[in-house]
């Protein structure tokens, strides 16, 4: 026989607070309702009668508390879904004024199997490249396998058979080892500085990409004012992924509110300006005159704050193309941009789509496909497939133009500039029933 389960009384309930008020205002309330009848010679019926209803209210009041909860967003009821994000949000403001501790990263040596001494080269290689670009990222910080901090561990294999190689890396919790990341890849072993490069931008784009989002879950609930500066800059940075918080202009406050602190924050300018951007990228039209203004000062003011800003150039050279249609500025900016960080992989996706202006369609096809398998959840990654699809129909590769451009419409239904260029493809394909549909739509 099951043991009768207990009733709880607190949880998320404020029983036990509210009837202690109710009681305590009870007593004062018949400590004066006795001293006024007394002093008006009222009768002792209705001191009777208000015990009595000081009784009844009793039972009504526990119901009421248990029920429900008087917040300063009004009432809500107990269990339901808005109390619950509320219980949530609350947990996270009392923890706001604790800063939050930045994952401390280890990378243990890779494994090497099969004899190979170029695949023993490659995993030491990859181990001090990994690290080395790491290193720079707020969202975690690279230490020694020793340290008594570390959060995650990232391991490493490779497995060689002649020419090929099988590379199977693992981000792990120290503690429980839960999987965080992983990634399995086959390759030819030929050209070793190429291969490393390559696994380098995936492994790190990959661990970045997890963190960060695992670190912007923290700081969304909160409010912008209980954040520091780079917490600040790490939730704008969040809310680029999120559609619903991209297209509200999210990033744009918590960015405005960092720029009050630091007028002379070269980061929070650069991405001040991409937040204007991406929130015009929403509505089918280009944005006004004094909006491509404010992106574009934006952006000028962290390249003069910070001269070796690749960030900010590569966003220079996109606004650039889209606004002035100046397709050989925009090679110069992000020309800038790659001679600062040749692994910048928007900058290398940005130098395909000005190939594809230019005229080379098939490098800049290669050059976008290459950005989007690398750094799939890039901030830029809807851009890029936009210019991919038109690179394809451009190419004569007009089936996959139109499967490109009808998936990335299906991805981003809030993106109108996206349907807008699926209804040109669509008339430029001869399929003028469909655009008129899309716009109709």
């Amino acid at each position: 026989m099951r043991p009768p389960q207990r009733i709880n009384f607190q949880g998320n309930r404020r029983v036990f607070p509210v009837l202690g008020a109710y009681i305590g205002a009870s007593f004062a309330f018949v400590g004066v309702a006795d001293a006024t009848l007394g002093n008006i010679g009222g009768p002792e019926w209705a001191f009777e009668y208000l015990i009595i209803a000081l009784l009844a209210g009793f039972p009504v009041t526990f119901a009421l508390a248990w029920f429900f909860q008087i917040t300063k967003h009004g009432i809500i009821k107990h269990g339901s879904a808005e109390a619950m994000q509320l219980q949530k949000k609350t947990r996270a403001q009392e923890s706001a004024g604790q800063a939050f501790d930045i994952p401390m990263l280890a990378i243990e040596r890779f494994t090497s199997s099969g004899g190979n001494e170029q695949a023993e080269q490659l995993a030491t290689g990859l181990r001090d490249d990994i690290g080395a670009a790491l290193a720079n990222n707020t969202a975690l910080k690279v230490v020694s396998g020793d340290d008594a901090h570390i959060d995650c561990v990232l391991i490493g294999s490779i497995q060689a058979s002649s020419s090929r190689i099988r590379l199977v890396f693992s981000l792990q919790a120290k503690e429980t080892r839960q999987h965080v990341w992983g990634e399995r890849f086959d390759r030819e072993l030929d050209d070793i500085f190429s291969l490393q490069d390559d696994l380098v931008l995936h492994i790190t784009s990959g661990i970045r990409s997890c963190l960060k989002t695992q670190l912007f879950e923290q700081l969304r609930l909160l409010g912008d004012d209980k954040l520091s500066v780079p917490q600040l800059l790490d939730k704008a940075a969040g809310s680029f992924h999120v559609v619903a918080l991209d297209k509200s202009g999210t990033a744009i406050a918590s960015l405005r509110r960092v720029l009050e602190r630091e007028s002379d924050n070269a980061t929070a300018w650069c991405m001040l300006g991409f937040a204007l951007y991406r929130s015009a990228e929403y509505p089918p039209v280009l944005p006004s005159a004094e909006t491509r203004h404010d992106i574009v000062t934006s952006l000028d003011h962290a390249i003069s704050l910070n001269s070796q800003s690749y960030v900010a150039r590569t966003l220079k050279a996109m606004v650039l193309l889209d606004f002035d249609l100046n397709a050989s500025t925009a090679a110069t900016y992000n020309g800038e941009a790659l001679s600062i960080n040749a692994n910048f992989i928007p900058a290398k996706a940005m130098h395909g789509i000005v190939a594809v202006q230019q005229g080379s369609i098939e490098r800049g096809i290669a050059e976008l496909e290459y950005a989007i398998t690398i750094a799939n959840q890039d901030a830029s990654r809807f851009r890029w497939r936009r210019d991919l699809a038109v690179a394809y129909w451009l190419s004569g590769k007009t089936a996959l133009a139109e499967t490109t451009i009808i998936q990335l419409c299906a991805n981003t239904p809030q993106m109108m500039r996206n349907h807008v260029v699926m209804a040109a493809l669509m008339v430029a394909s001869g399929h003028q029933e469909k655009a008129a549909q899309l716009v109709a739509d």
